[in-house]
């Protein structure tokens, strides 16, 4: 059997605020959810070790941890921190990794579903009916935000304004929510239509939207503090030497 922990970003710890950390450990053949029989966790920061191999809290279904607010009250804020679980499963033992960015916020989403009914008044109708909302597709399609910052150079929890980001956020919102809908009702094409048409909305805003960056990492707003949520590009050729 293999086992996978599935995550989709980096861990945001707040700084100074207790923290609960989760492993979702799975069978990467048929997705069942894993219980260990024992455990430990460690974080660490960079090369120092922050906490040494603590007992987890619980072995799953999904482990269990914790950070105590003053573990990183005290520290830097840094993108370079990382957590280690591992886990015992009869007679195996794991080891499973993922990165920890220590932050000043907590990255937040600023639309409710109310948001795409602006923009799509019958769209309730099409919910499915053990979905008691589209919480699930706004999800989605905020992890999609943050990875399409992170792969471009930011970190997210470094934009001060979120709002910034409503747009990109609801475009793939309803991206989501037309491609499941295509995908259930092939004979209407109207729905694959509207899928494509907010996918090429969502990229296009991601590379056209400006940030208010905390570049200096001081938790305000400072003169210059505006940049693109994509790199800049140099294409000049290099001089030719003769």
């Amino acid at each position: 059997m293999a086992r996978l922990y599935r995550y989709q970003l980096p861990r945001f710890v707040e700084r100074g605020v207790q923290v609960r950390p989760t492993a979702d450990i799975r069978d990467s053949a048929d997705n069942a959810e894993q219980t260990a029989t024992s455990g430990t966790y460690s974080l660490f920061a960079g090369s120092r070790v922050v906490i040494d191999a603590d007992a987890v809290l619980t072995v799953g279904p999904p482990a269990t941890a914790t950070i105590g607010a003053a573990i990183t009250a005290g520290e830097s804020l840094s993108a370079t921190w990382q957590e280690r679980w591992i886990l015992t499963f009869g007679t195996t033992v794991e080891t499973f990794v993922r990165p920890v960015y220590v932050v000043r916020f907590v990255p937040r989403q600023v639309i409710t579903d109310a948001d795409l009914f602006t923009r799509h008044t019958q769209l309730d109708r099409l919910r499915d009916r053990d979905e008691a909302d589209f919480s699930t597709q706004r999800e989605e399609a905020w992890t999609w935000v943050e990875r399409q910052l992170i792969n471009r150079g930011n970190r997210p929890e470094l934009i001060l304004d979120s709002s910034e980001l409503r747009e990109v956020h609801i475009f793939k919102t309803l991206h989501l929510l037309y491609r499941d809908y295509a995908s259930s009702t092939a004979a209407d094409q109207r729905y694959a239509e509207l899928a494509e048409e907010y996918d090429r909305k969502a990229i296009a805003e991601m590379s056209d939207v400006h940030l208010s960056y905390d570049t200096d990492q001081d938790g305000t707003f400072d003169e210059g503090e505006k940049r693109s949520a994509s790199p800049i590009l140099l294409t000049n050729r290099p001089p030719r030497w003769v």
